[in-house]
């Protein structure tokens, strides 16, 4: 049975490794990952800034997903599985415990830069591109990232204004 609990201190290393195993599963160039080792690291200090959610099984941390809060727009920061539990529905419950978390506190949209692996499964579930972010790596000085937002009160994506 799977739980999701708050993260506590004691979760960053953990938390750090899941971030790390699941965007080398993608098949990334090794220089890539060492340089995007600093933002995959889950920081203690980061706890108080963001809400950061673990899914366990038998208490063991499978994945997370780290939510930078806003008046009206909330962030995922991070959304992480473990490779050996991708494609089992975590990552769908994670996705749906946090926007309901933004809900309840007063978001009116969640948004993303997805990885490109990962923007698929944010517009499966309702999110559309807004904008492009730039996401710069050695090969690929003009690489970006999709933008994505979800409305988090109409079900429907486009953002009311």
């Amino acid at each position: 049975m799977m739980i999701i609990r708050a993260a506590t201190v004691q979760d960053c290393a953990r938390l750090t490794q899941i971030a790390r195993e699941a965007k080398a599963h993608w098949g990334y160039a090794q220089r890539w990952l060492e340089g995007w080792q600093d933002v995959l690291t889950i920081k203690p200090t980061q706890l108080s800034d963001w809400q950061i959610l673990v899914a366990e099984i038998d208490a063991a941390a499978i994945g997370f997903v780290a939510l930078a809060p806003g008046p009206e727009v909330w962030t995922i920061e991070h959304m992480w599985v473990l490779p050996s539990h991708m494609g089992q529905g975590v990552g769908r419950i994670l996705f749906d415990v946090a926007l309901q978390l933004a809900r309840d506190k007063g978001a009116r949209c969640m948004e993303i830069d997805a990885d490109p692996n990962a923007a698929g499964f944010y517009r499966q579930c309702g999110a559309f591109e807004i904008c492009r972010t730039a996401a710069p790596v050695d090969t690929d000085p003009q690489r970006t990232l999709p933008r994505l937002r979800l409305n988090l009160h109409t079900g429907i994506a486009k953002l009311d204004t």
